[in-house]
């Protein structure tokens, strides 16, 4: 990430938008930048980040099933595979 994110820069992409695409790149670029000091403190707030947004989610898809919206849960420790030929319908092969 911290590679892909410096290459990224490298091309032209202004720390402002990078920070703009998501959880990964907004920390990895405040790490290369030097607002976030260490890179075990880096590993740390992203990963706290992502298990607040994670929980965010769970609250929001939980609201909606409490508001009758069906919700079709995906097994996460499913094969990539099993898990993109149940999002598009299709029967996996067996």
């Amino acid at each position: 990430m911290i590679e892909e994110t410096e290459r990224l820069h490298a091309q032209g992409y202004s720390w402002e938008r990078l920070e703009s695409l998501g959880l990964e790149y907004r920390f990895t670029a405040q790490y290369l930048q030097g607002k976030i000091e260490t890179k075990e403190a880096y590993i740390e707030q992203l990963y706290r980040a992502i298990g607040q947004f994670a929980k965010r989610q769970e609250t929001w898809f939980r609201r909606m099933a409490k508001n009758g919206i069906e919700i079709e849960w995906i097994d996460g420790n499913e094969a990539a595979q099993l898990t993109a030929e149940k999002i598009a319908g299709i029967e996996p092969l067996n």
